[in-house]
């Protein structure tokens, strides 16, 4: 969902670090407005991996957890606020240079003191389930994650979210689901879609082939990639990940990618703006005020060359308007009252 030089995702993650540790600091801070500066490094970093989170369903959600040490190796105490990402395309990223950016992994924050969660939504990488493209019960997992993470030896109780493309847009719906005075303190979407019909896959309602049509086949292939490379870092996992591949062949019929590709390229129902796109667990334009009625603080990053150029705006006036007692889905007035939050 992402196009952009490696200059430039450099730039992005630094900016996602830095920035997402000042809005936590905004959020749950009571003097907010007092100068802040970003320390030097204090700890290393240990990692549990393949941790399972069981959601209310049964699914079980696969989650690595990148947490500070001291000196000698050994967790240190904390307590510490908690960052977390959830992305469809397997926390197995991690390491790969420029698709690292994918897992939402914040190594930088880990040694500053925070907690990394880095977790497959349902459906992808070590996760069960089936991806069906956010919708209600990936909405419903992130309310169960965050209070989850939350919880977490040597955390303070403290939750922020990060992450870009399809790792931002989850986040608004998550911010969307939590309710008031939950664990989670602010969320710091880059690159997030308004509304991914329009944004993304049907763009000027024509089908968008420079990304639409890769990202499907992403969609499609990952899910049964990742086991793979979750049993290649760690062998002892294959006797799980194999039923999970099979799991996951068996669902493509009924999943995202495969049934909306072919629905798309045969003019079906979702070449059109139909129920499935208008579903307000898919649709980020629909859950704004939901997100300022919860409280939640949000700090909107976008890119004048990225294929959601269009959402980031969108999504900061119709949040900007749900705290003036606006709609959400018109332009802001010149004068109306804004919201640092």
């Amino acid at each position: 969902m992402v196009k952009r030089t490696v200059d430039r995702r450099f730039v992005g993650r630094v900016a996602s670090a830095a920035g997402l540790a000042l809005v936590l600091l905004v959020a749950c801070s009571p003097a907010a407005a007092r100068p802040w500066t970003p320390r030097p490094a204090q700890y290393g970093e240990g990692v549990t991996r393949d941790v399972k989170i069981t959601m209310r369903d049964g699914v079980q959600l696969a989650a690595d957890v990148h947490y500070p040490t001291n000196a000698d190796g050994s967790a240190a105490a904390g307590p510490f606020p908690v960052i977390l990402s959830e992305t469809p395309y397997g926390k197995e990223l991690v390491g790969q240079e420029i698709l690292d950016t994918f897992s939402g992994y914040e190594p930088y924050l880990v040694r500053r003191g925070y907690i990394d969660v880095i977790v497959d939504v349902r459906g992808s990488g070590g996760s069960q389930g089936i991806i069906t493209l956010f919708g209600a019960d990936e909405a419903a997992d992130s309310k169960e994650v965050i209070a989850w993470a939350s919880k977490l030896p040597n955390a303070n109780g403290n939750v922020g979210m990060t992450g870009e493309s399809y790792l931002a847009i989850n986040q608004l719906f998550a911010a969307a689901e939590v309710g008031r005075d939950s664990p989670l303190k602010a969320i710091f979407p880059i690159d997030a879609a308004n509304d991914p019909y329009k944004d993304l896959f049907m763009q000027g309602g024509l089908l968008n082939v420079e990304s639409s049509v890769p990202l499907l086949g992403v969609y499609a292939a990952f899910p049964l990639i990742n086991p793979v490379l979750e049993a290649a870092i760690d062998p002892q996992t294959l006797s799980t990940y194999g039923p999970l591949i099979r799991q996951r062949l068996q669902a493509l019929q009924t999943g995202f990618a495969v049934p909306t590709l072919a629905s798309i390229v045969t003019g079906g129902d979702r070449v059109h703006e139909d129920a499935y796109w208008r579903d307000p667990h898919r649709l980020p334009a629909s859950v704004l005020a939901k997100i300022v009625a919860n409280g939640v603080p949000a700090y909107l990053v976008g890119g004048l060359y990225d294929v959601f150029q269009r959402g980031a705006p969108l999504n900061y006036a119709g949040l900007q308007n749900a705290w003036a007692g606006r709609p959400t889905n018109r332009p802001m007035l010149p004068d109306q009252p804004v919201t640092s939050r």
